[in-house]
């Protein structure tokens, strides 16, 4: 069976704290297939399925169904939410792709792109203007197309890429700056990569032996993960090389399901089950989370750029969804109590597009620690949980936010201090 149920979600980064947490079910107020989901923050989400696109803003206490007149037939394959009112929504009628756009939080949908005979796999905004779109080949030609309008518009001029006897994946496609990836069926594991932004490509390849159902995530700009059917691989070298990962649990079903942050990641698997496959160590090791029995099949990360979340959701059949909070990268750097709070100046600085901050807490606490951009715009919330007494250390990606000042604060209950740091690219 092709492209089914697909899971998506957000995250900020990882705590120890959350290690062991579960899973909880929300209530969709839909038992249709629901195969993609696209967060805003904490408290904004999209999520499309079979005839229905859903939409929270406060955290999936309630899903609003915002199908407004997208007809039921729909498939509802990929969303891109914008923000907490635009969204893009592909999918299929009869056979053919379209994609809808709304403005006005799904109460009314623009045919904004269709393509006899097509199936549209992934819809990516880049940042400003700009997106990008993955789609099976028709006839011999992957389906490749830009939009420098929002997704107003979409054009496949100088988009060529031959894609005879192959077909792709629902969420199969990521992007980070100029650097494309998607995933295909064929065999060896074969990854299309390109590195500006789609123009052109090059092949790299898993290793895979046997036809692949694949899904791909990079936590920085050359380190990532890629699935093969049951198999998971993993590179450091952007993917010029991958190796195997061994250990991971859950059987040989189909892993679908890939997202992560710093050295943490989540897998799924195909399949009915009750569990989420996570690592904090680049699947050196692995832990099982628990989750409401069903079939998960894709995650995804939120983007800096609208803020993110510390929170991921994930959707699959008969109207489920299940949701993980308080996700958070904060690693201790020491066993030592610290006498006073501090924060330290982030390293390297100015950097690109990653950067090390560190902080001190004298005694247990509530932490938020809070990127603004040069307008005092919120742009992330890097932390947000209750930690203990210590020395912490987060890394924080700034690859989807544009070179300039930015501002990091931290806020605890008895200490608030701010500092500047700049972004080059």
């Amino acid at each position: 069976m092709k492209k089914i149920f697909i899971l998506a979600s957000i995250l900020a980064l990882f705590s120890f704290q959350s290690l062991y947490s579960q899973w909880v079910q929300q209530t969709s107020g839909t038992t249709a297939q629901l195969k993609s989901v696209s967060a805003i923050s904490d408290q904004i989400c999209w999520v499309s399925g079979v005839g229905v696109v859903l939409r929270t803003t406060n955290g999936g206490v309630n899903w609003i169904n915002a199908t407004g007149n997208i007809a039921a037939t729909f498939g509802g394959s990929n969303i891109w939410g914008i923000d907490g009112q635009t969204a893009l929504a592909a999918g299929t009628i009869s056979g053919n792709a379209f994609v809808y756009r709304t403005s006005n939080g799904g109460v009314n949908w623009s045919q904004v792109f269709t393509q006899t005979g097509g199936f549209i796999n992934s819809v990516w905004m880049t940042g400003g203007l700009n997106g990008y779109m993955m789609g099976d080949p028709v006839g011999n030609k992957w389906s490749l197309w830009s939009s420098n309008s929002t997704g107003f518009a979409w054009d496949s001029t100088g988009l060529r890429l031959d894609g005879t006897g192959e077909a792709g994946w629902n969420n199969g496609l990521y992007i980070t700056g100029t650097k494309v990836w998607f995933t295909t069926n064929t065999a060896a594991g074969k990854i299309y990569y390109s590195t500006n932004s789609g123009t052109t490509f090059t092949v790299q390849q898993t290793g895979a032996t046997s036809a692949s159902f694949a899904t791909i995530w990079f936590n920085y700009t050359n380190v990532g993960m890629a699935s093969s059917n049951g198999s998971l691989f993993y590179t450091t070298t952007s993917g010029a090389t991958w190796s195997p990962i061994a250990n991971v649990p859950g059987g040989t079903a189909n892993i679908s399901g890939i997202t992560g942050k710093n050295n943490a990641w989540w897998v799924s698997r195909n399949t009915a089950s009750t569990s989420i496959y996570h690592t904090r160590d680049n699947g050196a090791t692995w832990i099982s989370q628990s989750c409401p029995s069903g079939s998960y099949a894709h995650i995804a990360l939120g983007r800096l750029s609208t803020g993110g979340s510390a929170n991921i959701w994930a959707v699959g059949e008969a109207g489920k969804i299940i949701f993980l909070s308080g996700i958070v990268s904060v690693e201790p750097v020491n066993s030592e109590v610290p006498s006073r709070y501090s924060l330290e100046q982030n390293f390297p600085n100015p950097f690109n597009p990653e950067t090390n901050i560190n902080f001190s807490l004298p005694k247990n606490t509530f932490v938020k620690l809070k990127v603004y951009n040069s307008t005092g715009k919120l742009v992330s919330e890097v932390v947000n949980e209750y930690k203990s007494a210590g020395n912490y250390s987060v890394r924080f990606d700034a690859s989807e936010l544009s070179s300039g000042v930015y501002f990091y604060s931290i806020e605890t209950e008895g200490f608030t201090q701010t500092k500047s740091m700049m972004l080059i690219k």
